[in-house]
């Protein structure tokens, strides 16, 4: 059950990532975009609501990240409090049922719509640092923050 709530979770982000994606390079295109969805106003909702958006769009990235330079992917979403967002497993785990595999490491993961002078991605990063220490588990630790006004990410491994 675990595994089919992730595979849901995780598709959603990829779109929602495909979607930032373009609406970001292609603002002027977003019209012609929205006729060639079958439900372009619920898409676009999720798009008008920037904090949502930075979110999982953050998530999606952070995922392919993940996925593409470590021998890891998503285990499950950690609880609030916990000093990380998901719990990581190697790949050669996957092929096991959700509750035999187990978590190798831990990521934390944050996105910033457009970065500032007062909030940028090293500042971000240190906050995530001082974050994550709080969380009492002794897992290798991923940070990654992703910001949306230039499309540049860092990663980072505590």
């Amino acid at each position: 059950m675990k595994k089919r709530k992730y595979l849901c979770a995780y598709y959603r982000y990829f779109y929602i990532l495909n979607l930032l994606f373009y609406i970001l390079h292609f603002k002027k295109s977003v019209n012609y975009f929205c006729t060639k969805i079958k439900h372009a106003e619920k898409t676009l909702s999720f798009w008008k609501n920037k904090h949502l958006a930075t979110e999982y769009g953050a998530i999606g990235i952070a995922a392919f990240i993940i996925e593409e330079f470590t021998d890891l992917e998503f285990l499950e979403i950690m609880e609030i409090g916990e000093g990380a967002d998901f719990f990581l497993c190697k790949k050669s785990d996957s092929n096991k049922m959700s509750f035999r595999q187990k978590p190798a490491a831990k990521l934390e993961i944050s996105g910033i719509w457009n970065e500032k002078l007062g909030n940028t991605i090293n500042m971000r990063i240190n906050i995530k640092k001082r974050q994550v220490d709080k969380g009492t588990l002794g897992f290798p630790i991923y940070i990654i923050v992703v910001e949306f006004g230039q499309l540049k990410a860092k990663f980072i491994k505590k």
